[in-house]
């Protein structure tokens, strides 16, 4: 799934690390001649690479970001007092992750690419 980079930093043998918009951290290696990234050597190019795309594997899966903190919880929801937004689709703010808990009857959800049968 393509998330935007919004900071860096470097882990403890000083390779860069993009963090992305979803939470994730990816290191971004130039390893030539398998990654070619040479805008990673240098801060300022660096930060010029802010709000462009990569693709995070981790969201691919379904992994939660490892900075996650649980901030509310809903009522249970059914059919009959699901929230609007929910069933047209509406996506949640950048950064925010949910989880569902279904505890009885079927659920189709799907995120981009991701989609997930709960029974």
């Amino acid at each position: 799934m393509q998330r935007a980079i919004v900071d860096f930093s470097t882990d403890e043998k000083d390779e860069p690390i993009a963090w992305l918009n979803c939470g994730h951290p990816q290191h971004v290696r130039h390893e030539p001649p398998f990654v070619n990234r040479p805008w990673v050597l240098q801060p300022e190019t660096r930060q010029q690479m802010l709000g462009q795309s990569l693709n995070c594997v981790r969201c691919d899966a379904a992994e939660w970001p490892q900075t996650v903190v649980r901030f509310d919880r809903s009522i249970d929801h059914s059919e009959v007092n699901m929230p609007d937004e929910w069933q047209q689709g509406d996506a949640t703010a950048v950064g925010v992750w949910g989880r569902i808990h279904v505890t009885e009857g079927r659920l189709h959800y799907s995120q981009n690419e991701l989609a997930v049968e709960a029974l």
